[in-house]
């Protein structure tokens, strides 16, 4: 059985949260540094891993609007072109129907990622 790396990709404040206080996520990569480093980690993933709840803003701006915007900025450009060419697997309790092609749910994060 051959055995697949996971790579945790997540970006969080020094105080440990990953939205702001209003929920908005503008303070996420901001400098092409920052993208160079992410890229590093994630091109040569297959798959993401996203929870329910962060799968719809994911999906919607990060990154399916962005493919479809020729100004887009040209990393998030990349990023999108990573991402719609990867799988997803979205994980909940309970029922969910996402909204892009390359998308399926899970509910047993152990059966998905274990070994």
């Amino acid at each position: 059985m051959s055995q697949r790396k996971l790579i945790l990709s997540v970006q969080v404040t020094l105080d440990g949260y990953v939205a702001s206080p209003g929920e908005d996520m503008d303070w996420l990569i901001n400098s092409d540094e920052e993208w160079v480093d992410l890229f590093k980690d994630i091109e040569a993933a297959d798959t993401y891993l996203l929870g329910r709840k962060m799968y719809p803003d994911y999906s919607r701006y990060y990154w399916q609007s962005v493919l479809r915007n020729p100004d887009s900025d040209p990393n998030e450009l990349k990023f999108a072109k990573l991402a719609d060419a990867s799988q997803h697997v979205v994980f909940t309790r309970g029922d969910f129907k996402p909204d892009w092609k390359n998308t399926r749910v899970a509910h047993d994060l152990v059966g998905e990622v274990g070994d």
